[in-house]
């Protein structure tokens, strides 16, 4: 019984926010939320390489 009243929990959460008011609003946020993380681990991962990268010819030039 607990586990149905969890998925039907569940399914009334993705209509309300697939159906509701707010639902493009909130649609347009998860995108941008997406794109941001995504930014960040792509900027993160650029910096650790550069900075490996730096290291490694500094100390191989010495």
């Amino acid at each position: 019984m607990k586990v149905d009243i969890k998925v039907l929990r569940r399914e009334v959460e993705k209509l309300i926010a697939e159906k509701g008011i707010g639902s493009s609003q909130l649609a347009r946020a998860e995108r941008i939320q997406r794109d941001v993380n995504i930014a960040v681990i792509l900027g993160s991962t650029a910096v650790l390489l550069g900075v490996t990268a730096w290291a490694v010819f500094k100390y191989k030039g010495d």
